[in-house]
């Protein structure tokens, strides 16, 4: 038995570092394919799990460690559900052109309002740490013997309850995506949330009643996501395009064209984006150009797809790169923050991140070139 917990542990510990390179190598990719749509949240998801994970280990272990090892573990055990369920909207809506099913709509999978208990988490973290050390000690060396109603108990039990809720909403959520759109990844994506829902069963039973071995369990389980999601993202970079592609698949071919004139519809596109300039409108949304061309919003989104090999953020952003282009080099007198909000976009950051993908070049370093021409 000692030996096979000396072995959990360890895979626990790896399973944390490999949360941290997991980070790194998303970060990678992001830069490297212009396709890939960075996504802050999985950044997040790794610090987490690496947060969770190094504490499963050290409760396992029984470290006698200064209490502040344990600060932010109520914040992370929190924030963990809602980061995964941001994360698979932010993917979602990407895949679905930013018109996502009516279920990806429903106010339960979008809320942000899954944050709000992080603030007063972290007060009552912060609350506890500064408490004097007999009283904290005191609290610490209960954790293994029984639950009371304290900080700690109460604060771990909430967070555990907050994700498996989360948790069970993705993967019901994932599920019947899959069976609607026939993906051939289903099983992959909802490994990504079933081992987690596992995780968070396991661990509020683990700390609950003390069981030690459903603790490990649920290390374990969050370790082998892990894994997975680095395999994933290592034998299948474009995890995340296939999908979409296979999503895309579906919808077009329940979206039917005929009676439309397609070479109209382009001519009054054409039209719309070169003459009145839409594209300049920061909310312009697919179902608004849609509604220009008295069309529905996947019908459009097959024409730009079919026409242009572009979905409508792409298409959108080809036309506020060009017209920025225009004027770094007519309007010297323009600061490249003011060009990025006349073109369209809503922060600097974007609208860098966009030019530099498709021209290969920063704003600054494209005015100074042309500049010197």
């Amino acid at each position: 038995m000692e030996l096979l917990s000396i072995i959990s542990l360890q895979f626990i510990y790896f399973g944390a570092g490999l949360s941290l390179l997991m980070v790194l190598g998303q970060m990678y990719y992001s830069r490297q394919e212009a396709a890939t749509p960075a996504n802050p949240y999985l950044a997040l998801i790794g610090i987490s799990s690496f947060s969770i994970l190094l504490r499963i280990g050290i409760y396992l272990e029984q470290l006698q460690i200064n209490s502040w090892w344990y600060f932010t573990l109520f914040a992370c055990v929190f924030a963990s559900g809602p980061l995964l369920m941001q994360m698979a909207r932010r993917m979602i809506d990407a895949a679905f052109d930013g018109e996502p099913p009516e279920r990806a709509r429903n106010p339960l999978f979008r809320s942000k309002w899954y944050f709000a208990p992080l603030l007063p988490v972290l007060a009552v973290e912060l609350q506890f740490q500064l408490q004097n050390r007999t009283e904290k000690n005191e609290i610490l060396s209960k954790i293994y013997t029984e639950v009371s109603f304290n900080s700690v108990d109460v604060g771990l039990i909430l967070g555990i309850l907050q994700t498996s809720i989360c948790l069970l909403l993705l993967v019901v959520f994932v599920y019947r995506t899959g069976k609607e759109y026939n993906l051939s990844d289903t099983g992959r994506a909802l490994s990504i949330f079933v081992f987690p829902l596992f995780a968070s069963i396991s661990l509020l039973l683990g700390y609950s009643f003390k069981i030690m071995w459903a603790v490990h369990l649920g290390g374990w389980c969050i370790s082998v996501t892990m894994v997975l999601a680095f395999l994933y993202m290592l034998r299948y970079p474009h995890f995340f395009q296939s999908m979409k592609r296979e999503i895309q698949k579906e919808r077009y071919a329940r979206t039917q064209l005929t009676g439309l004139d397609v070479p109209e519809l382009l001519g009054q596109l054409k039209t719309l984006m070169d003459e009145q300039k839409l594209f300049l409108d920061p909310d312009l949304r697919l179902s608004d150009l849609a509604q220009e061309l008295e069309v529905s919003s996947h019908q459009l989104s097959r024409i730009l797809n079919e026409n242009f090999s572009q979905n409508f953020n792409a298409f959108l952003n080809s036309y506020r790169i060009a017209e920025a282009k225009q004027q770094l080099i007519n309007e010297p007198e323009k600061t490249i923050i003011s060009i990025a909000f006349d073109v369209g976009f809503n922060t600097k950051s974007a609208f860098n991140d966009q030019f530099s993908r498709i021209t290969g070049i920063t704003p600054a370093r494209f005015r100074k070139s042309e500049s010197g021409k």
